[in-house]
């Protein structure tokens, strides 16, 4: 009758090297923090499940058997295979958590917000690598190689990608103080057809945004302007540089104007017609297993969401 083998235990076969290089059960159970006579035990307990005794016992003397022997080196060889094993998986684990994040996030919002925000993880995570891909185009990120894009704005389902909101920003309407010295300011959006607008050419449509503002001024109700522009460029800091420079009155994103208003001679126009708000989302690759290292990354960016959702000051 064929015996049944029973895998021994880790533990067994430590117990059994060490008795066998120390040469008794004491001063192997010091090597392993165990006592000789749970050593003993121990493998007591593999020569019962194989069905074979692996020492020899006397009271002065212990000794491998022939069988033991025999199989002494091929215990060495599997204790040694699962202590490379243990080590290329811790590695594995610590390696989870270290290494390159491939982060695609719109060019004007990398430049503006994303980088401080970067530069506080490398603190927190120097053993990450943020690698970072300003672009304002949507991609696979599968296809691309992309673990997280960051996307301003309403995102329809995108087959297998997962997304999260990260936070919630204004559109701000902007222009220069000398701007406006010579112009006057705008009472309503209606005038703005008076005014020097610039705007902004989506890349992905190739068409010009229209600005939203509310129907009435406190009024939830939205409704859309579109105006005979008179400069348009495809690149937002581009829109809200001219602003700066006294160019004209521009529609912007409140992350991009936050840290001008009030400076740079810059004022918002209209902020009482201020409605329209916009989602900006954390998108990832819908895969079972997420490195550490993203996660961590995720959680970071989440943890910043409540200081981007404000608006700047009115």
């Amino acid at each position: 009758m064929t015996r049944v083998f029973v895998e021994p235990s880790s533990v067994q076969l430590r117990c059994l090297i060490a008795v066998v290089d120390a040469g008794s059960f004491a001063a192997a159970g010091r090597t392993l923090g165990m006592t000789p006579s749970g050593v003993s035990k121990t493998i007591a307990r593999l020569e019962d499940a194989q069905g074979v005794r692996l020492l020899h016992r006397s009271t002065h003397n212990l000794a491998l058997t022939d069988a033991g022997e025999q199989v002494i080196d091929a215990v060495r060889a599997v204790a040694e295979g699962l202590d490379h094993l243990r080590s290329s998986l811790t590695l594995a684990s610590e390696d989870d958590a270290r290494g390159r994040v491939r982060l695609t996030a719109p060019v004007a919002f990398a430049r503006s917000l994303l980088l401080p925000i970067l530069a506080d993880f490398q603190i927190a995570h120097p053993q990450v690598i943020v690698d970072v891909r300003a672009s304002d185009e949507m991609v696979d990120l599968a296809d691309a190689g992309i673990d997280l894009a960051l996307r301003a704005g309403e995102i329809s389902g995108v087959p297998g990608h997962l997304r999260q909101k990260w936070f919630d920003f204004d559109w701000v309407t902007c222009a220069s103080s000398a701007y406006l010295e010579a112009r006057g300011a705008p009472r309503a959006p209606a005038d703005l057809k008076e005014h020097t607008t610039i705007g902004f050419r989506n890349r992905g449509t190739g068409l010009v945004e229209p600005w939203w503002f509310a129907a009435e001024p406190g009024s939830k109700k939205a409704d859309r302007f579109g105006f005979d522009c008179s400069l348009i460029l495809d690149d937002a800091e581009s829109v809200w540089h001219a602003v700066t420079l006294g160019m004209g009155v521009g529609w912007c994103p409140s992350w991009l104007a936050s840290t001008g208003v009030g400076q740079k001679g810059v004022v918002e126009i209209l902020p009482e017609w201020r409605v329209l708000r916009s989602p900006m989302t954390i998108l990832r690759r819908d895969s079972p297993q997420v490195p550490g290292r993203v996660k961590d990354l995720i959680s970071f960016l989440k943890s910043r969401a409540n200081t981007l959702d404000s608006p700047p000051s009115r």
